[in-house]
């Protein structure tokens, strides 16, 4: 019987401190500065990012907000807007706290500088406004290689 009491409590520990994770969104592109139509874009890098913070007796004690979060790939990848990008979020419930945490991954783009243009290291692409009225990135060196995005 003790044995089946010590089991039971486990098994209800652990299902109530197991966290919760879900797909805040996936869209084809996010930014939080300015990104010109015409411009010329490079890809910097696709960034994994997270940040968190923790809630006590359900009070945040910091300031988060996907818009931060946004923010921080933005940063850590040198760039002015993200494409593909998928955001999640992942709790994990403690007795009198919990911990929240925002996940990104994404492809970082900045604007094309004139070496990037003149070397011709890497693929440029332009945000371009199509006939069909949505806005795609089309690369300079073939017309046919398309990232749709602000769907």
């Amino acid at each position: 019987m003790k044995k089946i009491l010590v089991l039971s409590t486990f098994i209800c520990l652990q299902i109530f401190f197991i966290g919760c994770k879900a797909t805040i969104g996936e869209f084809t592109a996010i930014s939080t500065k300015k990104v010109d139509i015409g411009m010329k874009y490079v890809k910097t890098q696709t960034i994994e990012t997270k940040q968190s913070m923790w809630f006590v007796l359900g009070f945040p004690l910091d300031k988060m907000t996907l818009m931060t979060v946004v923010s921080q790939c933005l940063e850590e990848g040198g760039g002015e807007y993200a494409t593909d990008v998928t955001i999640t979020s992942e709790t994990l419930p403690l007795v009198l706290a919990t911990q929240l945490t925002y996940s990104i991954k994404a492809d970082v783009w900045k604007r094309a500088s004139s070496s990037d243009i003149l070397l011709k290291k890497q693929d440029i692409y332009e945000l371009k406004i199509m006939d069909d009225g949505k806005k795609y990135m089309v690369a300079t060196h073939n017309s046919e290689n398309v990232i749709p995005i602000f769907q």
